[in-house]
């Protein structure tokens, strides 16, 4: 077996020093902080003006210029950069099979940082020549409401795609299109391998190790839809079972023609001992336990999120009319939802700045058989 340390040239495994490089792991730096920092901003917002005992957006309409009030403003530009960064990154994410929902967040999620950026402080939209805002109420409220629409808007995206995967037929759906997509990505990074002349550069040897991990991810997929097909298709509405597998794998050629032994058959077969009964069985109550976790997590993130864009509105709204209970309803919604940001991501902070300190990430391991890498070698 090789790791993701070695691989196999004619003359013997040879060496990667380190198959991340430094841009890689800077950029994995920001991803983790775009993702941590917001939440982080959210409950430190929060705590300030509920220790300071102040509305959310100030008192009598406006935000004075106080800690608080800067506070808020510069938390939004904290949050604006951490969308951009999030939107960039997902609309150049090429492993994601799901690309038209991994696009259509990365639009939402840079437009977002976008409004966060240039609504949150009135000088920077003067210095654009809108003069009628000199002195009015800051828009650092209503920017902040409008990004916990888009975070409402891309968490509704997440649920919708949770909720496919909810039934069988539609997890199934799901790993045909994962598996078809990993194999265009596979073709792409050959053709890429096909235009590297040196195979002793570090260049070649990453497309390599690219193309295994995908090919590694592909099996893996590949044996989890053949555990859970098979399942079905032992369980007492096997007839019906096997002709709606049957019906979804006999046009993806893809599919099942791809690898050795993997047809139509190993996916609806009679199950040939107690042994793979029971992984089978065991490997499909885990994958499905694993999926309704999913689902679970993301409809109650989901509903965080809601509560926390109708905290934001009422905190808005709140400086404009006569009603000191929406100020008081907005900070109690408002906590509620940074008291479950705590709960939920108690370990994110040491997370957070964790990166920063580690000088040499450590590799992700995988392992491949050796004739693997002489086939894909041959193949590029």
């Amino acid at each position: 077996m090789l790791s993701s340390k070695e691989l196999l040239f004619d003359d013997g495994p040879k060496q990667i020093k380190n198959s991340s490089s430094k841009r890689e792991e800077f950029s994995s730096f920001l991803l983790s902080s775009a993702e941590t920092l917001p939440e982080l901003a959210y409950i430190s917002f929060v705590l300030t003006n509920d220790v300071t005992r102040e509305s959310l957006l100030g008192e009598g309409g406006s935000l004075p210029a106080t800690t608080s009030s800067e506070i808020a403003v510069a938390w939004n530009y904290a949050d604006g950069v951490c969308a951009m960064i999030t939107g960039i990154s997902q609309l150049t994410d090429k492993d994601n099979y799901r690309q038209k929902s991994t696009i259509a967040k990365g639009i939402i999620n840079i437009l977002n940082g976008t409004q966060l950026l240039a609504l949150s402080n009135n000088y920077s939209l003067f210095s654009y020549g809108l003069e009628a805002l000199t002195g009015a109420s800051s828009l650092a409220g209503p920017a902040f409401v409008l990004a916990m629409l888009c975070d409402v808007i891309t968490l509704t995206i997440d649920l919708h795609n949770a909720a496919q995967e909810l039934e069988f037929e539609g997890w199934l759906d799901e790993r045909i299109q994962e598996v078809e997509f990993l194999q265009k990505r596979m073709a792409e990074e050959r053709e890429k391998l096909n235009a590297l002349n040196d195979e002793d550069s570090a260049d070649y040897q990453k497309k390599l190790i690219k193309i295994i991990a995908l090919e590694n991810k592909e099996k893996k997929l590949l044996a989890d839809m053949g555990s859970r097909c098979r399942y079905h298709c032992n369980s007492e509405n096997q007839d019906s079972w096997k002709e709606i597998i049957s019906n979804k794998l006999i046009n993806k050629p893809t599919v099942l023609e791809r690898h050795q032994g993997i047809n139509l058959d190993y996916f609806t077969r009679k199950w040939q001992s107690d042994s793979e009964n029971s992984a089978d069985t065991r490997k499909n109550a885990a994958i499905q336990s694993d999926v309704d976790k999913h689902y679970k997590q993301t409809r109650l993130n989901l509903a965080f999120k809601v509560l926390s864009f109708i905290g934001m509105t009422l905190a808005a709204v709140s400086p404009f009319v006569a009603c000191p209970p929406l100020a008081l309803a907005a900070t109690i919604i408002c906590s509620g939802v940074a008291a479950y940001n705590v709960y939920k991501n108690g370990c994110k902070a040491y997370q957070f700045f964790k990166p920063a300190c580690v000088k040499h990430k450590q590799e992700e391991e995988f392992t491949c058989d050796v004739d693997e890498v002489s086939n894909l070698r041959a193949v590029a």
